[in-house]
């Protein structure tokens, strides 16, 4: 007697981290196309990574690069990792400002995702940006960073990094486990903010700065306004991969 063999409903369905890639992939270009048409350009001059060797989080941990950054009015042609890094660069407060709400909506909406939260960690860079004349301390490399932690319904937890590009990191979704061994500085907290007492600070962030203040929140209407296609339109072309 013949059986026949079917793929169980759950085998059929997309992961749930499949759904919530997928679902986010716009804002990760949005972020790129941000940078890549507001912020200012910078050009780099490699440092050797033996200056950093005593350093706590960087001792016998090969390949880790070091760049001396500074900002210029023209365009320069880099690898491609440094090159999304210098565009990506100093930029993780701004990219959760930007798009915070809009993700959180748009998630909360799946029926699998139970919460969205905007988080700060300490990362661990693969690639190290350096303002020129800066004094090199610790607190210069392991600082706060900025992302979205996403839980779902079952307990799985995703991070979402749109500026993680300028750590070197080659992805901007992570699963919280891949993340915090990856990513994060060994021991790093994880702090959950307040997005309302994080828009008062941002508006005080720039408060010297209204240009850019402006724009942020310019981009900050443009997505909440936009629907998926409209965003899908606005980022076409632009590459996530390296």
């Amino acid at each position: 007697m013949c059986q026949f063999l079917t793929k169980s409903k759950s085998s059929r369905e997309p992961a749930i981290s499949t759904i919530i890639r997928k679902q986010t992939k716009d804002f990760a270009r949005l972020w790129l196309l941000f940078c890549d048409r507001e912020l200012l350009r910078q050009t780099a001059r490699q440092l050797d990574p033996s200056l950093y060797r005593n350093h706590w989080l960087f001792r016998n941990k090969p390949g880790v690069e070091f760049y001396e950054t500074q900002w210029t009015t023209g365009r320069h042609k880099y690898p491609s990792k440094l090159e999304r890094a210098l565009l990506t660069d100093n930029t993780c407060m701004d990219s959760v400002y930007v798009t915070f709400v809009t993700i959180s909506q748009r998630l909360l909406a799946l029926p699998f995702v139970q919460n969205v939260e905007w988080i700060t960690v300490n990362p661990f860079p693969r690639l190290v940006l350096i303002k020129e004349q800066i004094i090199r301390t610790e607190e210069e490399i392991v600082h706060e960073h900025d992302c979205i932690a996403i839980m779902a319904r079952d307990n799985s937890r995703y991070v979402l990094d749109l500026s993680g590009w300028q750590f070197g990191y080659d992805d901007y979704f992570f699963t919280w486990e891949e993340y915090k061994v990856k990513c994060m500085a060994p021991g790093s907290p994880t702090t959950v903010r307040n997005p309302v007492v994080e828009n008062r600070r941002v508006a005080e962030r720039y408060h010297e700065y209204p240009r850019h203040l402006e724009r942020l929140q310019h981009w900050k209407h443009k997505v909440t306004q936009a629907g998926d296609r409209k965003l899908r339109r606005m980022t076409r072309g632009i590459k996530l991969s390296l």
